[in-house]
């Protein structure tokens, strides 16, 4: 990890951190009743620490941490997508707190999503 400082009275301090690139974890599936929007909507709510979404067949599923390294990738093709968005008034962008219901019955929430209007 590395440090540039730039500006005199104001100063800005860079860091430049080299993150290995790491495999993520698949879902952990976790069986049992298929669980509603609602329901779904309820267990987030209770577990705001952990994410959940439910694939095609109903089934819940737990998703991992990303870690460091793609946080900050998702993160910036965030702001990209927002500063986008608002510069051409073509929509809207959200992060991964965004819940979507899919044509094949799945709910999922994308590290970074663009709605037109």
């Amino acid at each position: 990890m590395t440090f540039s400082t730039l500006g005199g009275r104001d100063t800005i301090r860079i860091m430049n951190l080299a993150l290995p690139e790491m495999a993520q974890d698949p879902p952990l599936v976790v069986p049992g009743p298929v669980l509603s929007g609602e329901e779904l909507l309820a267990l987030c709510s209770e577990h705001e620490d952990l994410e959940f979404e439910t694939n095609c067949h109903g089934e819940l599923e737990v998703i991992p941490n990303t870690g460091v390294g793609s946080s900050v990738r998702n993160g910036s093709l965030t702001a990209q997508l927002v500063v986008w968005a608002e510069a051409t008034g073509l929509g809207a962008a959200c992060d991964s707190g965004a819940l979507f219901l899919l044509p094949n019955g799945a709910r999922r929430s994308p590290d970074s999503a663009w709605i037109s209007p």
